[in-house]
């Protein structure tokens, strides 16, 4: 993988964009798209495609090993940026002969197009099995968290080829098996000659539990011997995402500033997007609601929605609807099956009160969970006030005790229909995952976050990842 690709990747984007965009000219307008890309328009774009790939060198820069929805959120940032300039640009020097429906489709069509080469890009080397070796310098409960992220996507392209245990004790085997490899490397075999060479390519990231101590020794070995050097503080429960890090010269400390979105303007937008969105939901799944309702009516009655009492904002109990998919004596049915599978049951509970092969279930519930049809009822609650389309899951009474000092963490948003925890293996992970990917949500959420969120859930609910 090239030093400077994915700039050629985003200069070939910005061309077919030009391209696509000059077809539509050609028939909107009934003049040829070679007039088009003789005109100064074209020359435009054109020094907008280079600005942009001098932007995003300086801001994010091309070579680095950055998560990729981070990049994707910079690049359409840098293009805002560009659509702002553009239509101010031609509302005080072209006036009223501007056509402004056409420049924004123009930037519609150059942001869009950017997105998906880069995503055909990642897919490409993820093929090929372009990976950017990794080295872990840490054996404890951060290196264990630092691999399960660095895994999780898979567009970051890294490979982890081993860790460096920086002392002599013995890993113990639950830290051994939650490693990505059992290479572990002690720190004088790290750093001999010889490993040196096979590893000059490699990345480190130091992932230590305690960072108290002077860790410029060490930054200044590796950054001598290796290709680069990353540094995971452990920071769990700070918010991330939207914060920015400054220095001051001369000094070794760097500030964290946390700047998430909390304002009444972008709050008010989530919720203007909530009624919207279920409106509009309500509007085209109207024929599938009314196709579900009669299946479930036919197979054994009434009732077609199935109400439950959940905890929501502010920790305020409230009706959380669904379709009913499990027949009407489903209590009766899991006491007996707990009876005479008494194993199976105690599995259940740890599960988070989930089965893969449920006995309760009916056969059209089956289908409408595998697809997720059963939380359409939902959308109701959303128009109610009571939940977000996107959001922490909704929890029973009886799960409140499991999110121990965090519960007004919880309690501060509406929950979702869908959320962090459901694109992230949703039933195939423990309640603690649960627990861990709300409070994380509800300390990081954004609007970008929420959109990411929603494309994440078609991906999901087309593959049936994880639904029980």
């Amino acid at each position: 993988m090239g030093r400077y690709a994915q700039s050629l990747v985003d200069m070939l984007a910005f061309g077919t964009a030009f391209v696509l965009y000059s077809l539509y000219l050609s028939g909107e307008y009934k003049f040829s798209a070679l007039q088009y890309i003789r005109s100064s328009a074209s020359s435009g774009m054109l020094i907008y495609a280079i600005l942009y790939v001098i932007f995003y060198q300086f801001k994010l820069g091309y070579a680095s090993s950055v998560y990729f929805l981070k990049e994707t959120r910079e690049a359409i940032g840098i293009l805002l940026y560009f659509v702002f300039l553009d239509v101010i640009f031609s509302v005080l020097f072209i006036g009223r002969d501007a056509r402004l429906y056409d420049l924004i489709l123009s930037w519609a069509i150059v942001i869009g197009t950017l997105v998906l080469f880069r995503i055909l890009y990642r897919q490409i080397l993820v093929a090929l099995g372009v990976r950017r070796p990794v080295v872990i310098y840490g054996t404890s409960a951060n290196a264990v968290a630092v691999t399960k992220t660095l895994l999780t996507d898979r567009f970051m392209l890294i490979k982890i080829i081993g860790y460096v245990a920086p002392d002599k004790k013995q890993l113990s085997a639950e830290v051994l098996n939650q490693l990505a490899t059992r290479r572990v490397m002690q720190v004088e075999e790290f750093f001999a000659r010889e490993n040196r060479e096979k590893l000059a390519n490699a990345t480190v990231y130091i992932a230590l539990d305690d960072n108290r101590g002077n860790l410029g020794p060490l930054v200044d070995r590796i950054s001598e011997n290796f290709d680069g050097c990353v540094v995971v503080p452990n920071l769990r429960g700070v918010p991330a995402d939207y914060s920015h890090i400054h220095h001051v010269m001369g000094r070794d400390f760097i500030f964290i500033h946390l700047s998430v979105a909390r304002t009444v303007f972008v709050r008010a937008m989530k919720r203007s997007l909530d009624v919207i969105l279920a409106a509009a939901a309500l509007i085209v799944f109207a024929p599938l609601l009314i196709i579900v309702a009669a299946l479930i009516w036919s197979g054994d009655g009434a009732p077609i929605i199935y109400s439950q009492e959940r905890i929501g904002r502010g920790i305020k109990p409230f009706k959380f609807y669904k379709f009913r998919s499990m027949v009407n004596n489903a209590d009766t049915i899991l006491a007996e099956w707990g009876e005479k599978n008494p194993d199976l049951y105690q599995a259940y509970v740890e599960n988070n009160f989930k089965l893969a092969k449920d006995p309760r279930v009916t056969g059209v519930g089956a289908w409408i969970r595998r697809s997720s049809i059963d939380e359409l009822p939902q959308l109701f609650n959303v128009l109610r006030g009571d939940m977000s389309i996107v959001g922490p899951r909704p929890i029973l009474e009886r799960e409140i005790d499991a999110y121990e000092g965090n519960l007004a963490l919880y309690g501060r948003m509406r929950p979702g229909i869908t959320g962090l925890w459901q694109v992230s293996g949703r039933s195939s992970t423990s309640f603690f995952d649960r627990a861990t990917y709300d409070e994380w949500y509800v300390r990081n959420w954004s609007i970008w976050l929420d959109i990411v969120i929603l494309f994440k859930t078609v991906r999901v609910v087309l593959m049936r990842n994880g639904a029980h």
